[in-house]
Formats: structure tokens, C-alpha cells, sequence
């Protein structure tokens, strides 16, 4: 799982967002929210959708946490 959070980071700062600037991201295709969570460590919020209701459940509870 961690090379899956070094991507997801690596991601957020391939969406070359300014320092300092929040934006409200849509993440399709969420999965478990490890996107998602690397969007919040770096002060975004955002919207996660998935087609899998677990993958749904899974990123809900990590939010959670």
C-alpha cells in the first residue's frame, strides 16, 4: 500500500496547483480513498465516486480516521 500512497501524492503534485491555493478536486474512480487522502494532507477538499459500493464504504471509513 505504500507505493500506492507515493503515487497518490506524486499525483496531487502533477495537478500543479499553486502553494497556498485549495481547490475542491472530483476524484472519479476514487477506489479506497488513498487519493483522496493525499488531496486532504495537502489541504484540498474533495468528491470521490466510485462504481464499487465496498471501495465507497473503504474511503468513507478512511476519512473517518
Amino acid at each position: 500500500m505504500n507505493i500506492q500512497k507515493e503515487i497518490a501524492e506524486r499525483c496531487v503534485e502533477l495537478l500543479n496547483i499553486a502553494p497556498g491555493e485549495k481547490r475542491l478536486i472530483l476524484d472519479i474512480g476514487c477506489g479506497s480513498g488513498l487519493s483522496g487522502a493525499a488531496l486532504e494532507a495537502a489541504g484540498h477538499e474533495w468528491i470521490g465516486c466510485d462504481v464499487s459500493r465496498d471501495m465507497l464504504r473503504i474511503a468513507s471509513e478512511r476519512i473517518k480516521e
